[in-house]
Order: C-alpha cells, then structure tokens, then sequence
C-alpha cells in the first residue's frame, strides 16, 4: 500500500521538511511505508484485511537522524569576537530523532511467567516442580 497525501503532508509537519526541495514526495512516502503497524482492529500486515497504517513516528525518526548525519561535521567557530555554535543544530536533529523513537510503536513482546530452569540454571535443587527439595534425611526414620 502506499502512503496518503495526508500522511506526507504529516510527516513533512514533523521533520520540519515543508517543500520537496531536500526530500521528494516519493522519498517521504517511502520512510513511511518502510513502518508499517498493525492496523485498528490488530489485523497483521501479512492479513488481506489489513488497513495500510504505518508509524509515522518512527518514519520521522529516521528522517532527523538522517539530517543529524548530514550536520555531524559541522562545528563551533569562534572568530573576530563572534561565535557560531554550528554543533547545536547536530544536536538539535538528535534530540528530534530520540523524541521522535522514544514516540514510535513498540513491537510485539513476549511474555515469559518465570526464565527456563536449564537455559539459565537458576533452579539447582528442581525436581519435579519442587524447588529448593532436599533428599531424605536417613536418621530421620520412617514413621
């Protein structure tokens, strides 16, 4: 599926990208259908059903970090009592990167009630779903 007009026009919003002068209407369209999602009724991607949506957050992370790499040589100049702080715009895509993955879709989780006895060996003494079993003292008896 490819991504709506409105969905561009969104984007461009939130990477601050108003014309096509640095990043095409195809290229945009293309960020956001590289984050495609489950759609409102949780219907998978691979679904004849699914309705296109895609993460327009994590599509406006990839566009800031790609802008902080186009801005990571830039430095401070300092020269004739002025100065130009040229790394505070670097910093400035970062930050817009991070707040904008820190927003994106999460992917799916999976729940495990406790971790496996054998991978991770935390369990020395499970037998038989009983943990922490000592053996049978044999000067206890039998009563």
């Amino acid at each position: 599926m490819a991504a709506t007009a409105e969905q561009i026009a969104q984007l461009r919003r939130m990477t601050a990208e108003p014309s096509e002068v640095v990043y095409s209407d195809a290229a945009v369209a293309a960020y956001i259908t590289n984050h495609p999602v489950r759609d409102s009724l949780h219907r998978e991607i691979d679904d004849r059903a699914w309705v296109a949506t895609y993460d327009l957050a994590a599509a406006a992370s990839d566009i800031w970090s790609e802008k902080a790499a186009a801005l990571a040589a830039d430095y401070n100049v300092t020269t004739d009592g002025a100065s130009l702080a040229r790394s505070e715009k670097y910093q400035h895509a970062r930050d817009q990167a991070q707040f904008w993955q820190s927003r994106s879709a999460i992917g799916d989780l999976e729940m495990v009630s406790e971790p496996h006895a054998l991978k991770w060996s935390l369990w020395p003494f499970n037998r038989e779903g009983i943990v922490n079993a000592l053996p049978d003292d044999p000067a206890d008896g039998d009563p």
